[in-house]
């Protein structure tokens, strides 16, 4: 299993340095984050555009970010409307020996992933198309 979660993180920043639409600092004005407030006190380390034809959406990756943080942030995040579990009795919090997720649509069916791992702290806003 450790093997899976080693390649998954090195295909995530691999994926995240060669992309195109990569780009440095600043909290992205788009019209997914347009979506979610903007957390406060956070290190922006990279930003990745997502527009491919399956889906369209926005990554933001953040330098140290303190779990308490994260999950207040993820309480305002529900207050904008991210209530749904991804699927029916799935839970939107996760917190495992991986770290701590939590995963929710809206009532447009955009996602966000909020992600606080010892290796990843991640903010994903993602629709199918």
């Amino acid at each position: 299993m450790k093997n899976i979660s080693v390649f998954l993180l090195a295909l995530v920043m691999s994926l995240i340095l060669t992309s195109a639409a990569f780009a440095q600092e600043g909290w992205p004005s788009n019209k997914y984050t347009a979506l979610v407030p903007r957390p406060e006190g956070v290190e922006i380390i990279s930003v990745r555009d997502i527009d491919s034809s399956r889906r369209g959406g926005c990554e933001i990756y953040l330098a140290q970010w303190p779990l308490e943080q994260s999950k207040a942030y993820a309480q305002k995040v529900q207050q904008a409307g991210f209530t749904e579990p991804l699927n029916p009795g799935w839970a939107l919090v996760t917190d495992d020996a991986k770290g701590w997720k939590f995963e929710a649509l809206n009532a447009d069916n955009v996602r966000i992933s909020i992600v606080n791992w010892p290796q990843v702290r991640m903010i994903s806003i993602t629709e199918m198309r």
